[in-house]
């Protein structure tokens, strides 16, 4: 059952409620999938795409959890659907350890990018407690006319950048603002703003959101009785690998599709408009991939690889990443600062 809803910039209900959510969305699809009779390679690493002689992509190669064997796996056709690059910033709604590898992998393999630097920012991502945090517990909330959002001081300060939408405005807006109030010093001790849902329906919240709301309470909070503190996290984003209608990145046997693809939303999406791209770029460039004429071939594992880092280097690799995920936040994220980029790059030169 869908209930079709007004979000943040819709001009009309154009995107869909489901009872229980994302995770329930996944499970269905999930289960979809397991009846499908698709083999399905599970707790495995992506390394990097394989190519012959000619730049023709032939498959990839993965490392499996815990060891440093290689697993190879051969293909007439590879699709990549990896994700975005949120993890590059230090408060994100994708999953652990989506941090723009896809794009990496296209781009060493010859292929183009467009549009990297259109990063969505969703305005209600949790903030805390901690083992909530990056959780997008929100977006849905927003749709209810009684949700606030409110300062350190009380104030509902979306009167300052968006005073006919208020709550309502679009995603960037919101996230704009919300920037502005943290760094200005009106945010919470955790970094983050208060969303108020106190007036909201209880029933209502539970019908769109139940899962999250079992988690809140699951984590001591009671939206009946007390905001809950959230802040602006790398969401999606615009960019990606230079595709046709087919999802073809102009590399032989490479395709894109999801948030790997470019060019399908410009330099901003409105709320729900990420899932269709997914289901309908997903299904063209799969059909398109099932087309491409080659041999493939079983899983080749390679116990001998020894690809495995030793605790220095990850620990070294640690750092680094949390030198970006800083300097992203910083000056690559809702607010850019270019000096500060340069500054940064040239001190790693």
């Amino acid at each position: 059952r869908m209930t079709p809803t007004k979000l943040p910039g819709h001009t009309y209900p154009r995107g869909a409620r489901v009872p229980g959510g994302g995770p329930r969305m996944m499970r269905i699809l999930g289960a979809r999938l397991a009846q499908s009779g698709a083999r399905i390679l599970e707790g495995l690493s992506f390394i990097g795409l394989l190519r012959d002689g000619g730049g023709r992509v032939v498959g990839a190669d993965f490392q499996g959890e815990g060891d440093s064997s290689l697993l190879r796996v051969h293909a007439r056709a590879t699709v990549l659907a990896m994700g975005g690059l949120g993890g590059m910033y230090p408060i994100t709604t994708n999953a652990p350890g989506v941090a723009g590898v896809g794009y990496g992998a296209a781009l060493d393999a010859g292929a183009r990018l467009r549009d990297m630097e259109f990063v969505q920012f969703t305005p209600t991502a949790m903030a805390h407690p901690p083992q909530l945090r990056g959780r997008n517990s929100g977006g849905m909330a927003l749709s209810f006319p009684e949700t606030r959002l409110r300062n350190s001081l009380n104030e509902r300060f979306m009167a300052r950048y968006a005073p006919e939408d208020m709550e309502h405005a679009k995603r960037d807006v919101l996230s704009r603002a919300m920037h502005r109030e943290i760094t200005e010093g009106r945010g919470t001790e955790n970094g983050g703003l208060y969303l108020d849902l106190t007036q909201v329906s209880y029933e209502g919240l539970r019908d769109v959101m139940g899962e999250i709301i079992d988690d809140f309470e699951a984590a001591g909070l009671d939206v009946r009785k007390e905001p809950i503190e959230i802040a602006p996290a790398a969401h999606s984003c615009m960019g990606g690998v230079i595709i046709d209608t087919n999802g073809r990145t102009g590399v032989d046997g490479l395709f894109a599709a999801g948030e790997n693809g470019g060019g399908l939303h410009g330099a901003n999406r409105l709320a729900s408009g990420g899932l269709p791209v997914c289901a309908v770029m997903g299904d063209r460039a799969g059909r398109a991939a099932a087309h491409v004429e080659g041999e493939g071939g079983p899983p080749e594992k390679n116990e001998e690889d020894g690809r495995g880092a030793d605790e220095a280097g990850e620990a070294q690799l640690g750092e680094i990443e949390k030198e970006i995920r800083d300097v992203m936040f910083s000056a690559g994220g809702i607010e850019r600062a270019s000096e500060a980029l340069l500054k940064k790059k040239e001190s790693r030169c």
